[in-house]
């Protein structure tokens, strides 16, 4: 009997626990904290990464220009030149040869005088001279009058030739003290004369005329100091009818000049 109720209670505390524990809340399970979703992966990196990846332009350095030459001053020119001066051509001849088929008689020949010749410099350009020249020279007439003179004729003669022109020449530099100057200019040459016989009287050669003038130059420059120069130079003149003896007989200016001086710059 003892035992029936000791198997009872036990029974009856058994199933009181299972009670208790079925009333009690079932123990809360910890939460699960989920992690942020990844971002997906991509390619392409940082900010701070792409500009310090990013090439950078560098600028070139502007280039420095080289400072530009001064311009060569424009200066003053003087020049003083004795020349020799050859006639070509059929206005140094006499009219004899016109009546006198096979007559070879040359008026006037191979003479000298000088120049003064006054300019700029480096004007209108570097390099350029502008320059205005006056010529006066002696034609020889020797040979006239020693035709004269096998003739019966004591005559006694001179003749001149004049020349103002404005030239523009351009150097050429050849070395540092040396250079050539070409160019030319117009101008207006003017002859000029007289003959005398002690038998019959003077006379003017009115056949000399007044003539527009050309004249080409070549000329070497040789520096002996920043102001002065030799000056060695050749040139040819031509122009218009500088001998007339007749509205059909008119006599082109030619000639060859050639002479040295000395120039100047002040």
């Amino acid at each position: 009997m003892r035992a029936t109720i000791t198997c009872l209670s036990t029974v009856a505390l058994v199933l009181g626990a299972a009670g208790i524990a079925s009333a009690q809340p079932a123990a809360a399970e910890p939460a699960t904290v989920e992690a942020p979703a990844a971002e997906p992966a991509t390619s392409e990196p940082p900010a701070f990464e792409r500009a310090s990846a990013q090439p950078v332009a560098i600028e070139p350095a502007a280039a420095v220009a080289a400072p530009a030459a001064p311009r060569a001053p424009v200066g003053f020119v003087l020049e003083a030149q004795g020349f020799g001066l050859v006639p070509l051509g059929s206005w140094s001849h006499h009219v004899y040869e016109t009546n006198m088929p096979g007559l070879s008689l040359q008026q006037f020949g191979p003479g000298g005088g000088g120049a003064l010749t006054i300019g700029l410099r480096n004007a209108p350009r570097p390099k350029w001279d502008l320059l205005l020249r006056a010529s006066y020279g002696v034609l020889g007439t020797g040979a006239w009058e020693r035709y004269a003179a096998a003739h019966g004729s004591n005559v006694s003669t001179s003749a001149r030739l004049a020349n103002v022109a404005l030239l523009l020449t351009r150097d050429i530099d050849l070395s540092p003290s040396f250079r050539l100057a070409v160019g030319g200019g117009p101008g207006v040459a003017w002859g000029s004369g007289e003959e005398s016989d002690p038998a019959t009287t003077t006379y003017d050669y009115t056949m000399m005329k007044t003539a527009a003038s050309l004249t080409i130059v070549a000329r070497g420059i040789l520096a002996l100091s920043s102001v002065f120069s030799l000056v060695a130079e050749l040139a040819g003149v031509v122009g218009t009818a500088i001998v007339s003896y007749g509205p059909d007989d008119d006599r082109l200016l030619t000639a060859l000049v050639g002479g040295v001086g000395v120039r100047v710059t002040p």
